[in-house]
């Protein structure tokens, strides 16, 4: 809308014609954006494809940053009200602390200072073989879906004895010891199926660090796993503390 605004007040003086459009969008960008999850790019994408990866790159960021911020913000908000002097103290410090310092600096903070400064890739921490973390990214296991069929059914299992649960209680809940006996049943078969579809159902990729040439700069990278770029840690870390006080805030008012 800014664009439209702007292009036809410059018009205006310059062109009476009036004409505007967003062909500038369907042209290369002449650059490339390397970042695994969950797009992919190249030097001949044009501005549109670049325009719907800033989409999901925000879009994503700030689901996982919500999801984080609400859980944090409820501990630290309920801590905050504790009897115990030290946890309430460094709830509080907490909260002082990251509501009064801009956005922006913290995440020029956990990008530059701490992300950054994590070993390099060669020297990269190895947890279990499973995760690694380095200057480069922060790589996880990754799900993969090896029949659909199966979690569908899995899903559908667990959604439907709820339901059959909802069903039985449709008249009240029956707290008598055999009425728990048969729930503690039911759900305990439920839950053994569940586990058990899943676990054919979805299976976890290992990240393994390839060294095409040891003493070449620049050649080792990963296969397999989910890598999460620093660009993506530095925004979601800043985002989650910053508004995690918020909602510690709004919870310890609330309380």
């Amino acid at each position: 809308l800014l664009y439209f605004i702007f292009q036809l007040l410059y018009l205006n003086q310059t062109d009476k014609s009036w004409y505007f459009d967003l062909g500038f969008m369907d042209e290369r960008t002449g650059f490339d954006i390397r970042n695994f999850w969950p797009y992919e790019s190249d030097l001949t994408a044009s501005r549109w494809r670049y325009y719907t990866i800033g989409i999901i790159s925000a879009a994503r960021v700030v689901i996982v940053s919500i999801f984080l911020c609400t859980i944090i913000g409820i501990f630290v908000g309920v801590f905050r009200l504790s009897r115990n002097t030290l946890l309430s103290k460094l709830s509080e410090a907490y909260v002082e602390l990251f509501r009064n310092m801009p956005l922006l600096v913290q995440l020029f903070f956990w990008y530059t200072a701490v992300l950054l400064a994590m070993p390099r890739l060669d020297e990269a921490i190895d947890l279990w073989g499973w995760i690694y973390i380095s200057n480069r990214a922060v790589v996880l296991p990754r799900i993969v879906i090896d029949s659909m069929l199966l979690l569908v059914l899995a899903i559908i299992q667990i959604v439907g004895t709820r339901l059959y649960t909802r069903y039985l209680d449709r008249d009240g809940v029956d707290d008598s010891p055999e009425g728990l006996r048969k729930r503690a049943v039911l759900w305990a078969v439920a839950l053994i199926v569940f586990g058990t579809m899943l676990k054919f159902a979805l299976s976890l990729e290992r990240p393994e660090l390839v060294k095409p040439n040891p003493i070449a700069w620049g050649t080792w990278h990963y296969e397999g796993g989910m890598p999460l770029t620093l660009q993506f840690l530095g925004i979601m870390i800043g985002l989650t503390i910053y508004t995690s006080v918020q909602v510690a805030e709004i919870v310890r008012g609330s309380i």
